[in-house]
C-alpha cells in the first residue's frame, strides 16, 4: 500500500495510489481518536488557509485596479493641468 496513513481501514489523506508518497501507516487503535482530531484540525486550517489566499488574490485584483484608475497617460495629465492653470488665471482676473 503507497500513500496515506490509514485510519480504521481508511485511507487518510485521500490521495491516488502510486503518488509516490510515502507507504501507508497503520495506527493503533488507542491512537485512533487523538491522531484523528489532529488530521480534522489541519484539514480545517488548510481550508482556511485557501479561503485566505483567496481573499488576498481578490483584495490584489482590486488594488491593482485601483492603481490602474490613478495611473494617467502623461498627455491625459499634462492637459487636465493646463486646464487647471487655465481656469486658475481666469479666475484672478
Amino acid at each position: 500500500m503507497s500513500g496515506s496513513l490509514t485510519l480504521a481501514g481508511r485511507r487518510f489523506p485521500p490521495h491516488p495510489q502510486g503518488a509516490g508518497l510515502p507507504a501507508a501507516i497503520f495506527v493503533k487503535k488507542r491512537n485512533l481518536y487523538e491522531i484523528k482530531a489532529e488530521a480534522e484540525e489541519y484539514a480545517r486550517f488548510q481550508h482556511r488557509l485557501a479561503r485566505l489566499r483567496k481573499t488576498n488574490e481578490k483584495i490584489r485584483s482590486l488594488l491593482e485596479e485601483i492603481r490602474d484608475i490613478n495611473c494617467r497617460e502623461v498627455d491625459e495629465y499634462r492637459d487636465k493641468d493646463d486646464r487647471e492653470k487655465k481656469a486658475s488665471r481666469n479666475r484672478k482676473k
